[in-house]
């Protein structure tokens, strides 16, 4: 219905100049610019996805969590539970997953690049700035 309402709506800007003119004694009307119609925003929803394609995958054994920071909360969290957005068209939030071994010792952490909608692995602790 905001949708209908919306495109029955429409936003004309004007323009005024001090032209003369061609008698020299006038100065010209006011004329519409462009017509648009009004475009009210759609508020997003986020949902999990279920997909068979998309099961949880357990990490192999001696592989853990060390912490995890997305781009619309960089703190590094270390428990609990962490959204990461994906998007229809590919786009993938940026966050950090830091992996570590069972003693600490061993680091690795998944990177995702956003645009790309791709993930680059290094071994190494990184933080979402770098």
């Amino acid at each position: 219905k905001e949708e209908e309402e919306a495109k029955k709506s429409l936003l004309t800007e004007t323009s005024t100049t001090d032209e003369k003119d061609t008698k020299g004694d006038k100065e010209t009307e006011k004329k519409p610019i462009v017509d648009v119609p009004k475009l009210l925003p759609k508020e997003p929803t986020f949902s999990q996805v279920a997909e068979h394609l998309l099961r949880p995958v357990k990490l192999p054994d001696g592989v853990y969590f060390k912490d995890i920071a997305v781009e619309h909360d960089p703190r590094a969290v270390n428990a609990g539970k962490v959204t990461l957005a994906f998007f229809p068209n590919g786009y993938v939030e940026a966050a950090v997953i830091n992996l570590r071994d069972e003693d600490d010792e061993v680091h690795y952490s998944l990177k995702t690049k956003p645009v790309l909608g791709e993930v680059s692995i290094e071994s190494e602790y990184r933080t979402l700035e770098e």
